[in-house]
Parts: structure tokens; sequence; C-alpha cells
């Protein structure tokens, strides 16, 4: 299991409210830019996750800002989506 499948899993354990979505976008020549986006809706944040194989390590941005985080394990990614997301 991929470790973002985990990220996921933990994320929703701790807030089940807090949906993803994965977001693939084409690059000419390459293969998919992949990331995953991090919501609780109706708030407006978005916390967007990156990794090419969904493996850590993870960078993580929130549409709060323009702040970059490194997640280096998926413990420490997961509480970093779910403090970007608390209410």
């Amino acid at each position: 299991m991929r470790d973002i499948a985990k990220i996921i899993r933990r994320t929703h354990a701790k807030n089940a409210s807090i949906e993803v979505e994965i977001v693939r976008v084409p690059q000419a020549g390459q293969a998919h830019r992949v990331f995953w986006r991090f919501t609780r809706p109706p708030d407006p944040r978005v916390i967007q996750v990156e990794s090419p194989d969904g493996m850590c390590p993870f960078i993580l941005g929130s549409s709060q800002g323009d702040a970059r985080l490194v997640g280096t394990y998926i413990p420490e990614v997961v509480e970093i989506i779910c403090s970007l997301l608390k209410p």
C-alpha cells in the first residue's frame, strides 16, 4: 500500500469530514503530474499534497498562502493536513 493511501485513511480517522480528490494534470511528453487535494466542506481552504509516486516525502501547500511544507513520514503529513484544515 502506498503512503498516500495510509495518509488518506488516517486523515479520515481523525476527521471524517475531510474529503480527498485526486488531480491528474497532463504534461506534454511526460507522465501526468498527480497531486491530492484535501478539503473540509464547506470551508474553502484547500491543502494540496504532492509526491511523484505517492510515497513519502510529500510537499504540502495551502490555499491560504504560498508557504510549502515537507512531510517526511506518514504521521507528520496527517498532522499537517489536519492542523491546516482545523476549524
